[in-house]
């Protein structure tokens, strides 16, 4: 499974919203999944979004029921105990809380990014929260950056390509890197043998797939069972995030849950009714 789309037609589906903390939120579906109805639910069912927090916004500490990457792409302001800023990026395994996400001066826009779609959302300041945490499962988080992208001179004079480990590839195959491809050329992607599903988010230049450019802020899933999959740069370059998901029994057997059984999304918060 390849799946990808640019920033010009997911502004198309823009909504605006509440946050938890208060404040105003505008989302925009990059990856929309189709949850199933019942019974058995599907492995991978890629999920992508972005959300704008207004100035000062907060979303309160929660957790979700799956893993997931989120990489800020403007503004700047805090995660947890974290600053952050373009581009941080930040993972979490599910059932792991996190948070608080806090909106600076001018506003903060990240991207959320899930193998395994959910939508539900627990606040850990919900009593109900702490009976849903499966405190069995394995707490994780890493947070890198802010990096620092090229100028686009330079990535247009690079001659040969760059890989950059910004995550270091953990046991189960969770990793990250920064790939930074020269003009019409291509590069292998990274990835760890143990890792399952890989997200690539163009952070500059360009990156050809199926014959389209995907400029910034496109976001690509390429599922686990792609295999041999390249980076392939357009006439400016390409500088490009690759997210990889961890893999194992605990992630393999996982299947998105029908609509029916996902979490809640407006204990606190939440779109606006009607969005």
């Amino acid at each position: 499974m390849i799946s990808f789309n640019i920033p010009q037609t997911a502004r198309a589906s823009r909504k605006e919203g509440t946050i938890s903390g208060g404040g105003a939120t505008w989302r925009s579906d990059y990856l929309l999944p189709k949850f199933p109805d019942e019974g058995e639910g599907v492995f991978p069912l890629p999920q992508a979004f972005s959300v704008e927090q207004s100035p000062q916004s907060v979303s309160l500490p929660h957790f979700h029921d799956e893993d997931q990457f989120q990489v800020i792409a403007q503004g700047g302001g805090t995660l947890g105990r974290h600053a952050v800023g373009a581009f941080s990026v930040h993972y979490t395994n599910r059932q792991t809380g996190y948070g608080p996400i806090v909106a600076g001066e001018q506003g903060l826009t990240y991207f959320t990014l899930r193998q395994i779609a959910t939508k539900g959302i627990w606040y850990l300041a919900n009593p109900d929260a702490k009976e849903k945490l499966d405190r069995t499962a394995p707490k994780r988080q890493a947070t890198v950056g802010p990096l620092n992208p090229k100028p686009p001179e330079e990535l247009r004079a690079l001659q040969a390509a760059q890989i950059d480990t910004l995550i270091e590839p953990h046991e189960d195959g969770l990793a990250a890197w920064m790939v930074r491809v020269p003009a019409g050329a291509s590069v292998a992607a990274p990835a760890h043998p143990n890792g399952t599903g890989r997200y690539f988010m163009v952070l500059g230049g360009a990156m050809r797939l199926e014959g389209q450019d995907l400029p910034a802020q496109s976001v690509t899933f390429v599922s686990h069972d792609e295999k041999g999959f390249s980076i392939a740069a357009a006439g400016e370059g390409a500088e490009v995030l690759v997210l990889q998901y961890p893999g194992g029994q605990r992630v393999l057997e996982r299947r998105a849950k029908p609509m029916s059984q996902q979490g809640p999304m407006k204990k606190q918060g939440g779109l606006r009714p009607g969005t």
